[in-house]
């Protein structure tokens, strides 16, 4: 937990009159053990000097445009499932999708985003020429952010790559790990 970004350390304790510290354990076994556990920590610092949080391998797009609509309640459940199976996700909107994201985020999943903004339609593009997968559940680019609809033969050519998987026509009660699965 510290190499991955927490930066404070306090005994738990059920008692004590102040805020800053003050936690009654001076010349008790309480302290002995504190010692221990921070001795542990500082003889560590070595291997936690440098040590950053994990960055997740998996984003869940909630784009802007959808979002002029309202969010999906999908978002909220795909976050809920990763949770559940200690997957190790996170939302992103459209400006952090491009190229550059295929390296470090190879899969997204992107549940019910009817409406896509253009320029992200075409960042996803770079995403996956460039090497990232996608996971589709549900509605997909059906208009742009203005109400313009995508035309069929560019959706056609999109969803057809190789690293574009339709998962079906709704997330509903599925689980995430159970279409993973499926997927390969």
């Amino acid at each position: 937990c510290l190499g991955m970004g927490i930066d404070k350390i306090f005994p738990i304790h059920w008692t004590s009159r102040l805020h800053d510290g003050e936690w009654f354990i001076k010349n008790t076994e309480a302290e002995a053990e504190c010692r221990k556990v921070f001795d542990e920590i500082t003889a560590a610092a070595p291997v936690l000097t440098g040590m950053a949080r994990l960055q997740p391998q998996v984003g869940i797009l909630a784009g802007n445009a959808q979002w002029l609509y309202g969010w999906e309640p999908v978002w909220t459940g795909l976050m809920q499932d990763a949770l559940k199976e200690h997957f190790h996700m996170t939302l992103i909107s459209d400006e952090i999708v491009g190229a550059r994201l295929a390296d470090r985020m190879p899969l997204l999943i992107i549940a019910d985003n009817r409406n896509l903004m253009r320029a992200t339609w075409e960042k996803l593009k770079q995403y996956v020429q460039e090497g990232g997968t996608v996971f589709l559940f549900g509605s997909f680019a059906e208009t742009d952010e203005y109400g313009r609809p995508y035309g069929e033969e560019e959706k056609k050519a999109f969803m057809e790559h190789p690293r574009v998987f339709f998962m079906g026509a709704g997330y509903g009660e599925k689980r995430v790990s159970r279409e993973f699965f499926l997927a390969g």
